[in-house]
């Protein structure tokens, strides 16, 4: 009887959709979390660099260890030869030597180079070394983003607005009324 029922059951259950998750073309499996990551060689400002990734669906690379570290600093290693690339880290309208990720992970990992955290309220990571260093915002530089596996990775444009004819500029309005 037990075996009937587990097959009556079959016939209308369906397996849900084990599919795993991918990250979009031109991104790389992050260490663990499900998460993807995107070396961008194209110097940008901080602000700059965070919107891109924004655009992305992400946010500029939190990093909770130095695991997720030495990770990072792998692939831009692989990617570029620059020297320094900017991170999520802000302290931006914190008290001094305070920070937060972008995405507002938790700040519980640092690895600041000699003298640092410095004036600066952006933080950079230096390759060689995976060593933080804060720059100006102003400062262009290449960037890693961060997003979730399935989450896109295509850019978002905004809409573009038509701009109206001159015929139908010069138009008469038109009224129903008398």
């Amino acid at each position: 009887m037990i075996f009937i029922f587990i097959i009556f059951l079959s016939l209308f259950i369906q397996p849900h959709d084990t599919a795993t998750l991918e990250c979009p073309k031109g991104w790389i499996e992050g260490p663990f979390l499900k998460t993807c990551y995107k070396y961008i060689a194209y110097p940008l400002t901080w602000f700059q660099a965070e919107f891109n990734c924004i655009s992305y669906g992400g946010h500029l690379a939190s990093v909770s260890n130095g695991f997720l570290n030495a990770f990072l600093l792998g692939a831009a290693e692989e990617a570029d030869s620059g020297s320094y690339y900017w991170i999520g880290g802000t302290g931006v309208y914190l008290p001094s030597n305070n920070f937060t990720w972008s995405d507002a992970s938790p700040f519980s990992y640092q690895a600041w180079g000699p003298s640092q955290p410095g004036p600066d309220q952006f933080i950079t990571q230096q390759t060689p070394g995976g060593q933080w260093y804060t720059f100006p915002y102003t400062t262009p530089l290449a960037y890693i983003c961060e997003i979730l596996q399935g989450s896109g990775g295509c850019q978002t444009i905004p809409p573009t607005i038509a701009s109206q004819t001159t015929e139908a500029a010069e138009a008469e309005p038109t009224s129903s009324f008398p």
